[in-house]
């Protein structure tokens, strides 16, 4: 019993180290790359009463197979204040005081993506095909390294390693 555990260990040792049965991807997109769906970002806006700050970093998409999933999203937080009253001959300035901060309001962006090989006589580069939001995009991929796609309305997407 002893040898049949060990034999049985020994031989799926192996399999499990390479992944539910090892193979590996022919794809040269395969790894970790960056998505930015610009439409997705909002401005910041300052004024002296209201800062609204917002932040769109870049999504991490990993191509697996030559496709994959990610989420990018926009993130804003809104802040009120008071507004500073000048100084006067009788009264000193009084600066802004911060009234309120909004809970941060998060846009999202799903991506999906895959790429496939330039059909024979189509062209130098591989085909980006994707979706956001429900919208389809179509591009190429220049180099294994950047990806450019657009949708039917000119909007873009963007991936890069």
């Amino acid at each position: 019993m002893k040898l049949l555990t060990g034999s049985i260990l020994f031989i799926s040792a192996p399999l499990l180290l390479s992944g539910c049965g090892g193979g590996s991807s022919s794809s040269p997109y395969d790894g970790t790359w960056q998505a930015v769906y610009p439409s997705l970002s909002a401005a910041s806006s300052f004024t002296e009463t209201k800062e609204v700050d917002c932040s769109t970093p870049a999504a991490t998409l990993i191509i697996e197979n030559a496709s994959g999933t990610t989420i990018q999203t926009t993130t804003c937080i809104t802040r009120l204040y008071s507004p500073s009253i000048a100084a006067t001959a009788t009264t000193a300035a009084v600066p802004r005081t911060l009234l309120s901060t909004s809970l941060p309001s998060v846009t999202s962006a799903y991506i999906g993506v895959g790429i496939a090989p330039k059909a024979t006589g189509s062209g130098n580069f591989d085909v980006l095909h994707a979706v956001v939001n429900g919208i389809s995009f179509a591009g190429e991929c220049i180099s294994t390294s950047a990806c450019s796609a657009l949708s039917p309305a000119g909007v873009t997407l963007g991936l890069t390693r």
